[in-house]
């Protein structure tokens, strides 16, 4: 998949990429509304400044959590992989994967350069 920028303006390209992979899927499905408030909760929840986020890769399954027990089935849900690229953000994957138990909605990965920077960062400000 090429990598698409989340605006307004491709709404409709995100939105048939992520209506590609749901395919007949009816539960924990997401949308270009849902993408948009993804990124905004990665900025808020991580609080990186934006000149460290370059390279950023979030891979996030927004439905995750837990299932009663009685559910015998394994759930179904839709990952999106988001890329920040000098202060914007990508939609660079699209997935339909096995429902995370953990409660975790995100797996950022983090390059070199930026755990560098906030460690840096964050040794100054409790030295």
């Amino acid at each position: 998949m090429k990598a698409i920028k989340i605006n307004d303006a491709n709404m409709e390209k995100i939105n048939h990429e992520i209506s590609m992979v749901q395919g007949k899927a009816r539960e924990r499905l997401v949308d270009y509304s849902d993408i948009v408030y993804m990124v905004k909760d990665i900025e808020e929840k991580f609080n990186i400044p934006k000149k460290y986020m370059d390279g950023v890769v979030a891979d996030v399954d927004w439905h995750s959590g837990k299932l009663p027990n009685a559910y015998k089935y394994t759930a179904y849900s839709t990952r999106v992989f988001l890329q920040n690229k000098r202060g914007n953000w990508y939609l660079i994957g699209v997935s339909r994967s096995a429902l995370r138990q953990n409660n975790k909605r995100f797996d950022m990965i983090l390059p070199e350069e930026t755990i560098k920077k906030l460690t840096e960062k964050y040794e100054a400000f409790y030295a």
